[in-house]
C-alpha cells in the first residue's frame, strides 16, 4: 500500500469518527431535554373504580310555593295562544260546515262573521225571513233582531252552505247550526238549526227560494206549529194592531198567514185553489198581508186577500 492510499485511509477513517462522535452528542441532548423536570409532568394514580347501583324513580312530592314578598315585582304569566276557530270540526258530523264566530247581527235574519282567516262576511239565513228592524220597521222586527243577537252574538257557530252560495246582494247564504249535529232527525234539527229555531219560536216565517232547499219540509212542520201556538209574531194581529186575545179581526181569512210561490210576485189565502198548486219546494209564507205587500207581491185576483 503506497502513501497516498494510507492518506485517503486515515481521512474516512477520521471523517467516520467526526459523524460518530456527533450522533452519539445528539443523543445525549436528546435523552437530556427529554428527562429535564419541564417536561416531565407526574401522572396523577388513577381513580379507584365506583361500583354503581339502580335508583329507583323518584316520585313525585308536594313542595311549598313561598308567594313573592309584597312589593316585589312578578313576571307576568304569558297566556297560551290558540288559534281562534278551526275549520275542522271537532266530531264527527254529518254536515260539511265552516266554523265562524258572529260578529254582529244586523236583523233577525241577517249576520256578520269573522272567519278563522280572520276575514268577514255577511251571511243571510236560508230558508227563514225576519220582520225588517232598521230601515222599515215592522211588527216584532226588534223582537226577531234582539232574539238573534242575545242567542248568537260573540258565539262561535257553524255554517252550512246549500246549492247556491251567495245571493243578488253578495250576501253568503247558509244554515246556520249552533252545535254540530249528530244526525239529521228532526230533534237534532229542531234543537241544533238556529233557523229552525226562529221559525219554532215565531220570530221568523218560512221564505223557500230554489235551489236552496234542504230543510224545507222540516222548516213547513215548524211554521204550522209556530202558527198553532201563536208563537212570536204569529200571536200579533198586524192589521188591527191587536193582540192574540184581541176579538177577531174583519177578515179572520188571513189569521193563517198568505202563500205565495217563490216564481211568482201573488200572494194568496193559504186555501186558495192557486195556492194548493204550489210545490213545496217553491212555497214562500208571510204572517201578515202587510209583509207580502213591502217585499213587492201583489194579492191574487181569484182569492183577494
Amino acid at each position: 500500500m503506497d502513501i497516498n492510499q494510507r492518506s485517503r485511509l486515515r481521512q474516512v477513517a477520521r471523517a467516520f469518527r467526526l459523524v460518530s462522535l456527533a450522533s452519539f452528542i445528539a443523543f445525549i441532548l436528546a435523552n437530556s431535554a427529554g428527562c429535564s423536570p419541564a417536561a416531565y409532568t407526574e401522572q396523577p394514580d388513577p381513580a379507584p373504580a365506583v361500583e354503581t347501583t339502580l335508583t329507583p324513580p323518584l316520585t313525585a312530592t308536594a313542595t311549598s310555593v313561598t308567594p313573592p314578598a309584597v312589593g316585589t315585582p312578578t313576571q307576568p304569566e304569558t297566556p297560551s295562544v290558540a288559534p281562534l276557530l278551526s275549520t275542522s270540526p271537532p266530531v264527527r258530523s254529518p254536515i260539511v260546515s265552516e266554523a265562524v264566530r258572529v260578529t254582529s247581527v244586523i236583523d233577525g235574519d241577517t249576520i256578520e262573521v269573522r272567519r278563522a282567516d280572520g276575514s268577514t262576511d255577511r251571511v243571510r239565513l236560508i230558508g227563514v225571513d225576519s220582520p225588517e228592524s232598521r230601515n222599515r220597521v215592522e211588527p216584532f222586527g226588534k223582537e226577531a233582531a234582539d232574539w238573534t243577537r242575545r242567542h248568537l252574538e260573540g258565539k262561535v257557530i257553524y255554517l252550512e252552505f246549500d246549492v247556491r252560495r251567495t245571493d243578488r246582494y253578495d250576501r253568503t247564504l247558509a244554515h246556520v247550526w249552533l252545535y254540530l249535529p249528530d244526525s239529521l232527525s228532526e230533534p237534532e234539527i229542531r234543537s241544533k238549526l238556529f233557523n229552525a229555531v226562529l221559525v219554532i219560536n215565531g220570530y221568523a216565517h218560512l221564505m223557500t227560494i230554489p235551489p236552496n232547499i234542504k230543510y224545507v219540509d222540516h222548516l213547513q212542520g215548524f211554521e204550522r206549529e209556530a202558527r198553532n201556538t201563536s208563537a212570536g209574531l204569529w200571536s200579533v194581529d198586524t192589521n188591527s194592531g191587536l193582540g192574540a186575545g184581541a176579538p177577531a179581526a174583519p177578515a179572520p181569512r188571513g189569521a193563517g198567514g198568505y202563500v205565495g210561490s217563490s216564481r211568482s210576485d201573488v200572494f194568496h189565502y193559504p186555501d186558495c185553489q192557486w195556492a194548493q198548486r204550489i210545490s213545496p219546494h217553491n212555497l214562500i209564507s208571510w204572517p201578515n198581508r202587510s209583509a207580502a205587500v213591502s217585499v213587492g207581491r201583489r194579492p191574487c185576483k181569484s182569492c183577494d186577500p
